[in-house]
């Protein structure tokens, strides 16, 4: 039965309230946008797939704490070593997109070890979202106590009297620093060293000084401390220059090496779907810190160059491009991580 007791409303005034609940429905949706573009509004984690002490630990910390100001929100360092770092990547990979869990990451894990693992667990070209470059710094040939080759030269003709004699140790299988031994030891006239893959470029300097393995092979900004102090010696760098944190050090092109170029980049990734919002709140801030005079002098104390101005996408072309390059080289060392 109709309640007939209660008066009904005129019509034009039922419209307007109407009509003012749609009001306030679309006003409320500025604020829910508002809240979105918030973002972050608690910590954020960036993943580092290495141990603590590698040039890769080294320069996300120095970013997440500038970051975090920038953000407004703490931006928390977890260190997850292990296979070249994918086991890092892997994690940002399945992780939320939602802006709260990102990967500093360098060559291995984005173009290198999805190439050379038998049974990768990511796709990097459509699992990760590229969001800003932050760093470069050249792959570094390192002599310990126990080289006494002397130089790069020294070291060539060891190798040649004594295949498979000498050994050197690296981050890992698979790695952007393994490769870029395995290109000079190709470039220097198909020499043959082994290979001893460690869980981290810290290890791998602690036997180095004790002298239980004579080279290794890293990222400059990772050694360039112990060079100037004399513990070890950096015998070449692969780059097309010498480089002005310590330029006594030279090339492997000056030392008779054509063509052995490598390069260790740290960018920034979250996984694949991450709004775009985020995206872009997260590049603006870390382009902003890159180009901070703060972070550009603390790269170079270690002899690396802040990463320059790229967009996010500018930075998935750059990232693809990258993982191309490196195809031929993997495919010429035959390596195969089971």
């Amino acid at each position: 039965m109709t309640d007939t007791t209660k008066p009904r409303l005129p019509l034009a005034r039922r419209r307007l309230l109407g009509g003012g609940a749609t009001a306030l429905a679309a006003a409320a949706l500025p604020l829910a946008k508002g809240r979105a573009a918030g973002f972050p509004e608690r910590p954020v984690r960036l993943l580092v797939g290495y141990t603590p002490g590698g040039q890769t630990d080294i320069f996300a910390r120095g970013l997440a704490e500038r970051l975090g100001a920038e953000l407004g929100q703490p931006v928390v360092i977890e260190n997850r070593p292990g296979a070249g770092s994918s086991v890092a990547v892997s994690e940002v990979a399945r992780a939320r997109p939602d802006g709260y869990t990102l990967m500093f990451i360098n060559p291995s894990g984005f173009a290198i070890h999805p190439q050379v693992a038998a049974r990768p667990s990511y796709d990097p070209l459509k699992d990760l979202a590229p969001i800003a470059m932050v760093a470069n710094t050249p792959v570094t040939v390192v002599a310990g106590p126990g080289f006494t080759g002397g130089d790069v030269r020294g070291l060539i003709a060891q190798a040649r009297a004594n295949p498979g004699a000498l050994a050197y140790g690296s981050a890992g299988a698979g790695t952007v620093t393994q490769l870029g031994m395995e290109l000079f030891l190709q470039k220097a006239g198909g020499l043959q060293l082994v290979h001893v893959p460690y869980r981290g470029a810290a290890l791998v300097a602690q036997d180095l000084l004790a002298g239980r393995i004579p080279l290794m092979v890293d990222a400059f900004a990772t050694m360039v401390e112990q060079h100037r102090s004399g513990t070890v010696r950096m015998l070449c760098v692969l780059a097309q220059e010498r480089v002005a944190a310590a330029p006594d050090v030279p090339t492997a092109i000056e030392s008779g090496v054509p063509d052995a170029i490598a390069d260790v980049y740290n960018a920034v990734v979250a996984p694949a779907a991450t709004p775009a919002p985020a995206i872009e709140t997260l590049s603006a801030a870390i382009r902003r810190v890159t180009a901070s005079d703060s972070y550009r002098a603390f790269l170079a104390n270690y002899g690396a160059a802040a990463g320059g101005q790229m967009t996010a996408a500018e930075l998935t072309t750059y990232l693809h491009n990258d993982f191309r390059r490196w195809t031929p080289v993997i495919r010429a060392t035959g390596l195969r991580i089971e």
